[in-house]
């Protein structure tokens, strides 16, 4: 299944045949899928051309957070 979302749309939107991507935009495109009980599942936001530095920004910065948590030591709870 792929899903994609432009902008502030809804993450696992799916756009209207009549959605048009323009230069400055985000897309979200996630990917899933069930093999043999299996379930996987991969997400990318990519810029359409030039975006504004603020989506630029905001684009940096949660990757960087995704990589931030990766290698965070486990929490124990408590």
């Amino acid at each position: 299944m792929i899903c994609a979302s432009v902008n502030a749309e809804i993450v696992h939107g799916i756009p209207s045949p009549d959605t048009v991507l323009h230069e400055g935009d985000l897309i979200s495109l996630d990917f899933g899928a069930i093999v043999d009980g299996w379930h996987g599942d991969a997400a990318i936001t990519v810029p359409v051309g030039g975006v504004s530095a603020a989506a630029a920004a905001l684009s940096a910065a949660c990757e960087k957070s995704l990589w931030d948590g990766l290698v965070a030591p486990a929490s124990t709870g408590g």
